[in-house]
């Protein structure tokens, strides 16, 4: 028994040796800098415009691994967007009222994750406005009208071509605050196809979120801000 799980372990490590020496051809095919992680499994890919991680996960809703991208953007004032997998949302939101109430009253401060301060502080788009998206996704936004103006056709149909390798287990979550777009995809093997639709989904989404902020600060889109609860008490709730 103890022969057959060491040869499984074997042969798991050297498929996973292959996926991220495919990933070093395909990141290094495209004139970009790869680098494997020196203290834990993982690597760093710099496009230039992202940066992609893979390693540990960062966030305790996912495992066993992370597929994080991150975009620069700046310029954004105090725009903040997110949209994450309907399960992942659920999830959430039953853990901020577990564990942040007090004295019969929900609190909600810094030390709690956006992800989690977000769908207790902002209402969540209407299903007309998400159209198909709306059943797979959430999402929400500071501004009134941000939110669906940030969900424009080529972010939709990156967000639809992710759907299908959605699962209670496969979270995901893109979020937009203090100048930087960061996505996480729970990816336990970073194979090629990931890699691109991650990609494609980030430089996708930094692109509208850009247009919305330019369309903010001209006057274009409503600057009116968006809450449900005071940011700093929340009266008590049960979780949907």
């Amino acid at each position: 028994m103890k022969d057959l799980f060491r040869r499984w372990l074997r042969g798991r490590d050297r498929a996973m040796d292959d996926d991220v020496d495919a990933a070093r051809a395909w990141a290094e095919g495209q004139g970009w800098r790869f680098a494997r992680a020196r203290s834990a499994a993982g690597f760093a890919i710099e496009t230039g415009a992202l940066r992609v991680e893979w390693g540990p996960p960062q966030r305790s809703y996912i495992e066993p691994m992370e597929l994080r991208v991150r975009a620069e953007l700046g310029g954004l004032g105090d725009l903040q967007l997110m949209v994450l997998s309907r399960a992942l949302a659920k999830v959430l939101e039953a853990e901020v009222f577990e564990q942040a109430t007090e004295d019969n009253r929900t609190r909600v401060d810094d030390r709690t994750p956006e992800e989690m301060r977000w769908l207790v502080l902002y209402p969540k788009l209407p299903r007309a406005d998400l159209g198909p998206l709306a059943d797979h996704y959430t999402a929400l936004s500071n501004h009134r009208h941000a939110g669906a103006a940030w969900l424009d056709a080529a972010f939709r149909e990156r967000l639809l071509a992710l759907a299908p390798r959605l699962a209670p287990g496969r979270p995901a979550v893109i979020a937009v605050h203090r100048g930087r777009l960061v996505l996480r995809l729970a990816v336990e093997r970073p194979g090629v196809p990931e890699l691109e639709l991650a990609t494609a989904l980030a430089r996708a989404g930094a692109s509208s979120a850009l247009a919305v902020a330019a369309d903010l600060n001209a006057g274009r889109l409503d600057s009116s801000q968006a809450s449900v609860w005071d940011a700093t008490a929340l009266p008590p709730q049960s979780p949907p």
